[in-house]
C-alpha cells in the first residue's frame, strides 16, 4: 500500500474491485473524498464505503485492495444499505 499515492484521481464508478488475493468483489459506485463507495454483486452483502488508504494498486482500470475479499467486511468500514449499479 503507496500512502503517497493520489488515489482520489484514479478511482471512478464502475471499476472493478478486487481483494488482496485477486478476487472480484464490487465494483465502484462513486468515489468521495476520503472512501470510495462500492456494491458486491451479492444479494448478502451491503454497499460499503472503502477508505483510499485501502488500495493496494490500481491496473488497467481495476482497483486491488490490501485486504484479502473475505476480510472486507471485518474492518469496521462504514455499511449502507443503498441500491446501486446491481439494484
Amino acid at each position: 500500500m503507496d500512502a503517497q499515492v493520489n488515489w482520489q484521481d484514479q478511482v471512478k464508478a464502475g471499476m472493478t474491485v478486487h481483494g488482496a488475493e485477486g478476487l472480484a468483489v464490487a465494483h465502484v459506485i462513486r468515489p468521495g473524498p476520503i472512501d470510495f463507495l462500492v456494491e458486491s454483486p451479492s444479494p448478502e452483502a451491503h454497499s460499503l464505503y472503502i477508505p483510499f488508504t485501502a488500495i493496494q494498486g490500481i491496473t488497467n482500470g481495476e482497483i486491488t485492495l490490501a485486504v484479502p475479499s473475505d476480510q472486507l467486511y471485518r474492518q469496521g468500514w462504514f455499511e449502507v444499505e443503498e441500491p446501486g449499479v446491481f439494484a
